[in-house]
C-alpha cells in the first residue's frame, strides 16, 4: 500500500483579529491537521515565541497568553509544518484596558 502523506491543514474556526481585555487571558488558534502530524512554531516579529509559565503551547497547538500585558499586543504568526509542507497563518492581538466610568457629579440647583 502506498502511504500518501498529507500536508498540514488548518481546522476549525479561525479568526485573524482578537481582541482581548487587558490582565486576561488571551487564547490565539491554531488548529492544524496532518500526516504526519504537524509540528507547531509560534512566532512574533519574526522570532519564536519562549515558551513560559505565562506563554504556553496548548495541546492543539494555540497559543495561551495568561495575564497579557500591552507588550503581548501585535502580530503573531503560527507556522505548521510537516514532511509534506509548511503552512502558515497570522493573528493579530489587540488588548484593551477595561473602561473607566467616570461619575460626573450631578449640579445642585438651589431655589432662592
Amino acid at each position: 500500500s502506498v502511504y500518501v502523506k498529507e500536508p498540514p491543514i488548518f481546522d476549525g474556526d479561525f479568526n485573524p483579529n482578537h481582541i482581548e481585555s487587558l490582565g486576561g487571558n488571551a487564547i490565539l488558534n491554531c488548529e492544524v491537521r496532518g500526516d504526519p502530524s504537524p509540528t507547531i512554531q509560534w512566532s512574533k516579529k519574526g522570532i519564536h515565541i519562549q515558551i513560559t509559565n505565562r506563554i504556553r503551547q496548548l495541546h492543539n497547538g494555540s497559543l495561551a497568553i495568561y495575564g497579557t500585558v500591552n507588550e503581548d499586543a501585535g502580530n503573531y504568526k503560527c507556522i505548521a509544518t510537516n514532511d509534506a509542507g509548511v503552512v502558515e497563518r497570522s493573528v493579530t492581538l489587540t488588548l484593551q484596558s477595561s473602561p473607566v466610568f467616570t461619575v460626573e457629579p450631578m449640579d445642585t440647583i438651589a431655589d432662592a
